[in-house]
């Protein structure tokens, strides 16, 4: 008989659909400060909710979550708070971590308009947080660039930010968002696959009867 393989077939066909991104806006915790002098370092504010912790690969503090009143001379891309780095103040490697792996991140970035824009890298980690051999680089100036670093599975524990050499540097970042694992969605016509499997093995089993 050739119901049951017609069944399984059915089930079979199927088209594999990204989860829906999760996002950071950095607005969630509300009102945020002009200055450094009145925040604190971003570290684990979205743990408990996001499972996303930020921290730094070098010296220095994590960045800050400010307003976009903080004379950085760009306007937040949405909201009005921003994640802030000052060499001055923070490290210019700050690093975000994920509790579990994700298969795609990406962040915006803008740099300080009163330099010439410059390269920002945008570098994954493992779940030993080793590097991979692979990176995205974009110039980043006055504007909102994205930056975006993805792999085939989900197997990105972190990215960090590598500006071109240690220097001043002065730059924001909003909108993190990130993507985590597959849903296998039926097509519309597997729904009528299966219909005539289920029609033809009912046909089956009263013949039987």
């Amino acid at each position: 008989m050739r119901t049951r393989p017609l069944l399984a077939l059915a089930v079979a066909v199927v088209s594999a659909s990204p989860l829906a991104a999760q996002s950071i806006s950095f607005d969630e915790f509300g009102a945020a400060p002009c200055f450094y002098s009145q925040g604190s370092p971003l570290t684990t504010a979205y743990q408990a909710s996001q499972g996303v912790t930020f921290g730094t690969r070098s010296s220095g503090n994590p960045a800050y979550i400010l307003d976009q009143c903080s004379n950085f001379g760009v306007s937040a891309r949405s909201g009005l708070n921003f994640l802030a780095v000052n060499s001055s103040f923070t490290t210019i490697n700050p690093w975000i971590t994920f509790s579990t792996p994700v298969s795609s991140v990406s962040i915006w970035a803008s740099a300080n308009f009163m330099r010439q824009p410059f390269g920002l890298n945008l570098i994954g980690t493992d779940v030993n947080g080793n590097r991979f051999a692979d990176f995205t680089f974009e110039i980043v100036g006055a504007g909102w660039t994205r930056l975006t670093y993805s792999r085939p599975t989900d197997e990105i524990y972190g990215v960090y930010i590598v500006p071109p050499v240690a220097d001043q540097y002065f730059y924001v970042f909003d909108d993190l968002s990130w993507t985590r694992g597959q849903t296998v969605v039926p097509e519309p016509s597997t729904y009528a696959l299966l219909g005539t499997g289920l029609v033809a093995l009912v046909a089956v089993r009263r013949r039987r009867a």
